[in-house]
């Protein structure tokens, strides 16, 4: 007899709905339960349409076959309940039934949240029950039709707890982005517009005594387009550069995987020379010298990490005098601390150490520029920094996002990064009800408040903000993984 076949339980007694249960669940792993196990599968993914996938079926399907293995190995009912009729009541544990007990059990260990609501729910089913307002296939919920609506509760319960994130991570595509250590170490103090550079050593300081980076020559007119260009980095211009830079660089290497010809990822053009390029980043002044200082600076300085050094975001060449027929061109060949999978390859070329983890953490670059209308055209540039550091916050507590679906971010810390922007507090208010609103379709909302001081990336993010929970997921599962190892080493030593 298979879990497909069993008879339903409608109108049994309550032993027998039991029984019945206990059959269905030690058949789900069998070869007897797969039509069970795919229905539920199937069940599942119908609620994320835009994510199913046959990569997703195998995956759930695989979590779901081990699942059941262990449920039906543990998966027993107490010796002793509170049973009625000679025997035929239900059995009851924890004041509710013991089936959904032991249900809620399996399901503390994977998603605690689940286990409670059912907990919560099976004590009113039981309490109405006992009042004679439910019949025993209300108080069996969960349990008739060979137990499928419990496994679908098993699946439903293993895809939210991870196999969702696993997949975002593992199969989903990764988007455009950069290292933390680029994101944060290098975009923050280079668009701070506090930094200086030393005639003598080329050495390049912000507020502090340390040095950021260098200016790898001191021929005086490039000191002097260094000198300009910094004065450029942290506006509105320099910020859509990075993000067109980024992204440009990951939907063309997407391009070049898929063997379309003539792709080079490394290089974005613009064709129209100085003209365009000003007009791709919305740089207003007929000025187009700082623009091309800009560029200079971008390629001289070479920024110094703890883990890495960064020689330069990327060289650049203009053509000013085309052939005949031809346009002017400007173009820009990314270094390495841009180019897409940069993040990636961290991890193949770094050590393992938290700092070291932490600085090849992907922070991604949205698709959509953030809302920053409603100030002060001056203070545009401070508002893009940050958005960048609150993008940086996320990913630092991309664990608390995964666990809640927000961040808690308290008014002290949102005034700190707003400082650390070089943004007026007194400007925040306005800029946080611009962000939970949005001004435009190119640029949407930027963050969504659940509740007061807890915060997420909004619905038009959320490709990166599954992307960043899925990341936390994976930390969680790397941490406990790790105990894992460690204890199993120390078990070999005994």
């Amino acid at each position: 007899m298979t879990s497909d076949s069993l008879p339903a339980a409608v109108g049994q007694c309550p032993a027998a709905y039991e029984a019945e249960a206990l059959s269905a669940v030690r058949l789900w792993p069998e070869s007897a339960g797969a039509n069970a196990r795919s229905a539920a599968v199937t069940t599942t993914l119908s609620r994320e349409s835009a994510r199913v996938d046959r990569v997703a079926q195998a995956m759930l399907a695989t979590a779901l076959l081990d699942a059941t293995r262990r449920l039906a190995a543990t998966f027993v009912l107490p010796a002793q309940g509170d049973h009625a009729a000679g025997g035929q009541g239900p059995t009851i544990r924890d004041d509710m039934l013991a089936l959904d007990a032991a249900l809620a059990d399996w399901m503390d260990a994977i998603e605690s949240g689940r286990a409670t609501n059912l907990r919560t729910l099976s004590a009113q089913r039981l309490q109405a029950y006992r009042g004679g307002d439910g019949t025993d296939s209300d108080l069996y919920k969960l349990w008739g039709d060979c137990a499928h609506p419990a496994l679908a509760a098993v699946a439903r319960t293993l895809w939210e707890a991870h196999v969702e994130a696993q997949w975002l991570h593992r199969h989903a595509v990764a988007p455009a982005g950069l290292p933390r250590v680029v994101a944060y170490d290098v975009l923050v103090p280079a668009g701070s517009g506090r930094l200086t550079i030393s005639p003598t050593d080329g050495a390049v300081r912000g507020d502090g005594p340390n040095i950021l980076g260098t200016v790898a020559t001191l021929d005086p007119a490039i000191l002097t387009a260094v000198h300009g260009g910094l004065a450029q980095f942290g506006t509105v211009a320099w910020h859509r550069l990075l993000r067109l830079l980024v992204s440009t660089g990951h939907s063309q290497r997407e391009r070049h995987a898929a063997g379309e010809p003539g792709v080079d990822f490394r290089v974005v053009e613009f064709l129209g020379g100085l003209s365009a390029l000003a007009l791709a980043v919305r740089h207003t002044s007929r000025d187009f010298g700082a623009l091309e200082a800009m560029l200079t600076a971008g390629q001289h300085i070479t920024w110094m990490q703890p883990t890495l050094k960064i020689g330069g975001l990327w060289t650049w060449l203009r053509v000013t005098k085309p052939a005949p027929g031809q346009v002017s061109v400007v173009r820009i060949t990314l270094g390495e601390a841009l180019l897409p999978g940069m993040a990636a390859q961290m991890a193949n070329l770094a050590g393992g150490t938290h700092a070291d983890r932490m600085a090849r953490r992907l922070v991604p670059e949205l698709r959509f520029e953030p809302p920053v209308s409603a100030l002060r055209s001056n203070d545009w540039g401070k508002a893009w920094m940050l958005h960048r550091l609150l993008l940086v916050e996320l990913v630092d507590r991309a664990e608390e996002l995964f666990r809640f679906g927000s961040v808690c971010i308290s008014e002290d810390r949102l005034r700190e990064l707003a400082r650390s922007a070089g943004l007026p507090v007194a400007a925040l208010p306005k800029l946080l009800e611009l962000w939970r609103e949005g001004e435009s379709e190119e640029a949407p909302a930027l963050l969504l408040e659940p509740e007061p001081g807890q915060f997420t990336l909004a619905d038009p993010h959320g490709l990166e903000r599954d992307f960043i929970a899925a990341s936390g997921r994976l930390r969680i599962e790397g941490r406990a993984n790790g105990r894992k190892g460690n204890r199993r080493k120390h078990r070999s030593l005994m």
